[in-house]
């Protein structure tokens, strides 16, 4: 907050030798805006700030951001979700595209066969927009 960006949340974090990076993405009325991301490097002996990665927030952040009403509902969003998904959390989130545009999603994060995923589900048309899997590793998770 120190160096302007407000209303951040730790959403991962990754140990590399001797720091640890976290990343932040900006939370606008309970909404993640992961456009709006910044990576922090932290060293682990002192605390100390070894780097910043901000390029994505600076691109995408808007002081104006109006967020659209979603256009279906969290229960019509959870059909284009598989069954054989235990979905722990549903939250809503804006999501980049390929093609660098934005698009309102519902957020379902959940797991299945021992492994982690996070469905994203666009709130406009119910399709499913993206697909993550969570890959822990002795050093933090890994997504892909």
């Amino acid at each position: 907050q120190k160096l302007g960006y407000k209303d951040m949340k730790a959403t991962y974090k990754m140990n590399y030798e001797d720091n640890i990076v976290i990343n932040y993405v900006r939370i606008l009325d309970n909404i993640s805006i992961y456009p709006e991301q910044i990576k922090v490097k932290i060293a682990l002996d002192d605390g100390s700030i070894t780097g910043l990665e901000g390029e994505k927030y600076l691109i995408a952040f808007d002081g104006e951001r109006k967020i659209a009403q979603p256009k279906i509902s969290k229960e019509e969003a959870a059909k284009a979700v598989s069954d054989r998904l235990k979905v722990n959390t549903v939250k809503l989130a804006v999501v980049p595209t390929e093609t660098n545009q934005e698009v309102l999603c519902y957020e379902f994060a959940g797991s299945n066969h021992n492994s982690d995923y996070i469905v994203y589900v666009n709130a406009e048309n119910g399709k499913t927009q993206k697909i993550l899997k969570i890959i822990n590793t002795p050093n933090g998770k890994l997504i892909i």
